[in-house]
């Protein structure tokens, strides 16, 4: 793998990413969704194992996704262990998670499924190959 040799912005890269997908009920508050998605923010940033942490909205305002990306399996770990709690509020506030899509390294693949088994009714796995890349450093 030459493009990881030298001084190069490019590394192996070894993340775990998840995209939830979220449908939102007529009857759901959508301003105190979005403050519930703060609060989200808010335990997020005291994590040590992100890498991107985000929601997004469609534009009728019908359905949103997260963004989730962890350095590691352990990272991912590290975010249910301090987020599991708030994790129940989406549907008290009118979200449901629909779909979500996982992306793992063949490592932790069998990890990530046996945490996410819960709900793997509807998740779609996809198993990294193996020379993805992951930008170390911007110029």
């Amino acid at each position: 793998m030459a493009y990881l040799e030298g001084d190069t912005i490019w590394a192996k890269d070894v993340c775990i990413s998840l995209t939830p997908t979220f449908v939102i009920s007529e009857d759901a508050d959508l301003e105190k969704l979005k403050i519930l998605l703060d609060r989200f923010y808010d335990a997020a940033s005291k994590e040590t194992g992100l890498e991107t942490y985000g929601f997004g909205f469609n534009d009728d305002k019908t359905k949103f996704i997260a963004r989730e990306d962890f350095k590691s399996i352990h990272g991912f770990r590290q975010h249910i262990e301090m987020n599991g709690d708030l994790f129940p509020e989406f549907e008290k506030h009118g979200a449901k998670i629909v779909h979500t899509t996982a992306y793992a390294t063949a490592e932790a693949m069998p990890y990530l499924k046996e945490i996410m088994d819960p709900f793997k009714d509807t998740i779609d796995f996809y198993t990294m190959h193996g020379n993805a890349l992951r930008c170390k450093k911007f110029p």
